[in-house]
């Protein structure tokens, strides 16, 4: 799958729109393919590594902040979704940081 990915903070000039690994569903989570996703200041915040009570950003990160689209699988501890059900998230998630979203690409594994 494609993604946006930031390889160190600064602008909106150190993002690239790369191949990486299309995650899966973990045990609680559901996946999503992603319709549309956004970036909104506090994208831009996350981007410019200003973002209050953020940890360091891991890299390469992919910058998350909310997204639409259709679950396209689930976990096996998860009872209140279903598949090809839409779904809309809001988190201020990064790659690799405990909680994972992944929303600026094709694919997103969320808790």
């Amino acid at each position: 799958m494609k993604a946006i990915q930031l390889h160190q903070a600064g602008s909106f000039d150190q993002l690239k729109y790369e191949a990486v690994e299309t995650p899966s569903a973990g045990e609680w989570q559901v996946l999503i393919k992603v319709v549309l996703a956004s970036v909104n200041f506090a994208a831009v915040m996350i981007l410019r590594s200003n973002y209050p009570i953020m940890p360091p950003l891991p890299a390469p990160a992919i910058p998350s902040i909310d997204c639409s689209g259709i679950i396209e699988s689930v976990g096996q501890s998860v009872s209140q979704f279903r598949i090809k059900k839409r779904k809309t998230t809001f988190r201020i998630i990064v790659r690799n940081s405990m909680q994972k979203a992944d929303v600026g690409a094709e694919y997103a594994s969320l808790l």
